[in-house]
């Protein structure tokens, strides 16, 4: 399981996710109050608030999908938690609970990914 691990978070760094974070707490949950821990890896900073009397990580700031533009940095500092459906717009910038050693469609994009990095580098076998 280590390697798998290992190389999932190979991939997704190869994928532009530089940044990680081995474990957020975040409401999964439909009803909300029922946290699970996940890695998470993110295309912006991970600003993380720890609570070490609960051994918990919550997300400090949700994330902008700008950061890295001019003047663009992370941004909703208030937000001490931050619900999954609250993230999911931002699936380009996060990613939790890679699966790229279990699903085809995790695997896909990285796929092609690799055929434009060989296209751009006129790759001829």
């Amino acid at each position: 399981m280590k390697n798998v691990k290992e190389n999932n978070r190979k991939i997704a760094y190869f994928m532009g996710y530089i940044h990680y974070h081995p474990g957020i707490d975040i409401d999964d949950g439909t009803v909300g109050g029922i946290y699970n821990r996940f890695e998470i890896f993110s295309k912006t900073p991970i600003i993380a608030e720890e609570y070490p009397e609960d051994d918990q990580y919550y997300f400090a700031s949700l994330p902008n999908p700008e950061y890295g533009k001019k003047g663009k940095v992370t941004w909703n500092r208030d937000s001490k938690t931050l619900y999954w459906d609250t993230l999911n717009p931002y699936m380009e910038v996060y990613l939790r609970d890679v699966k790229y050693h279990e699903k085809w469609d995790w695997l896909m994009p990285v796929a092609k990914r690799i055929v434009e990095i060989m296209y751009d580098h006129d790759y001829n076998p």
